[in-house]
């Protein structure tokens, strides 16, 4: 502890980060591991958790000299009362946060993705749930209640599309409250188009905040 601060770091004498990466390396899908070996996103959401509790996260590398991750974060004191509102109303946040408690079902064919999408909705306070088979929505989703259903377009076996008919011929409420998550929109048939209309799209890459800023929006659409 140094100060009104607590510092930890994180160090390695690994291969190094190659310094083109490095300015890089907190951007969401930045990865140097081959495809399928990593999402790109587990730095990214971990600074982002920091950030928002008011700490820094920073790294310093060579190649070949390994790497040192530098972590501080102020240390807790006890809240202190809000002063009377003079309305005696307390005025909401702009950038009010998400309600906890929420169930979210991510759907994704890739492993690291959907493990780093539920630990960040689990550090919101959700309870989150990931499924990297779509064929088997209807077992999971018999198993226990979803609010929310983040689900990736192209898919294996089951697009995002298809899941999505099927949530509304039988779960219409969990329909309504359906994110599409894609890399590009052209990946969905034609025919598709119509169905699309009026549900949330997320565009990969996303940062932490647009993806936030879409979960507002899809918890603002009545699911009644």
């Amino acid at each position: 502890m140094k100060g009104d601060r607590a510092w930890a770091a994180v160090l390695d004498n690994g291969v190094g980060i190659p310094a083109n990466m490095l300015e890089r390396i907190f951007e969401p899908f930045v990865t140097t591991r081959l495809a399928g070996q990593g999402s790109g996103l587990g730095l990214s959401i971990s600074r982002n958790i920091i950030l928002q509790h008011k700490g820094t996260m920073t790294v310093e590398s060579s190649e070949g000299q390994g790497a040192a991750f530098r972590i501080s974060l102020p240390l807790a004191s006890p809240p202190e009362a809000a002063p009377p509102s003079s309305s005696g109303q307390v005025k909401a946040s702009q950038d009010a946060p998400l309600p906890k408690g929420l169930r979210a079902l991510v759907i994704d064919d890739e492993p690291s993705l959907t493990e780093m999408m539920t630990e960040y909705l689990r550090s919101i306070g959700w309870e989150s749930t990931a499924l990297n088979n779509p064929a088997r929505l209807e077992t999971q989703l018999d198993s226990k209640p979803f609010d929310v259903v983040l689900c990736d377009l192209k898919m294996p076996g089951r697009n995002g599309m298809e899941v999505l008919r099927w949530l509304r011929e039988h779960r219409p409420k969990l329909a309504r409250r359906f994110l599409l998550m894609t890399g590009n929109l052209a990946d969905a048939p034609e025919k598709d188009a119509a169905s699309l209309e009026g549900i949330p799209v997320l565009r990969k890459p996303f940062t932490l905040v647009r993806l936030r800023e879409a979960l507002k929006m899809l918890l603002a659409t009545p699911s009644e």
